[in-house]
């Protein structure tokens, strides 16, 4: 599992004053950058998202610490899953879980291509 922590900035809130649906797909965004970054230590990948689940389970609020904790789930020829929770740091207040599902994608022949094998023994060490 890989996990980080960020801090919720007033760009995040909304009108309701808690963080925006919109800042939750950007907080998802930043895990799977920071992921393969810290992984690879380049970013190298070149994935496009095809699926996203996002239940919205408790607000976060302006000035709070969140946990996003990042695992993968199942990994196929061509894409695999993460899942996310996204939590509260205090508290450990559950906010959010997700599920991405990324394709590794040729973009010069725009199309997928299979996950290159040094990417899929990473995303095997963090399967869950």
């Amino acid at each position: 599992m890989y996990s980080f922590d960020i801090e919720v900035w007033f760009r995040d809130v909304d009108s309701f004053g808690h963080v925006n649906n919109a800042a939750i797909c950007s907080y998802l965004e930043t895990a799977r950058f920071k992921y393969f970054k810290d992984r690879f230590k380049v970013f190298k990948a070149t994935f496009v998202l095809a699926r996203a689940e996002i239940d919205y389970l408790a607000p976060l609020f302006l000035g709070e610490t969140v946990t996003i904790n990042v695992w993968v789930g199942k990994i196929g020829n061509t894409s695999w899953e993460f899942f996310y929770e996204v939590m509260e740091k205090e508290t450990n207040r559950l906010a959010v879980k997700a599920k991405t599902v990324q394709v590794w994608y040729d973009l010069k022949r725009n199309r997928k291509m299979p996950i290159p094998d040094d990417v899929r023994r990473v995303l095997e060490a963090d399967r869950k």
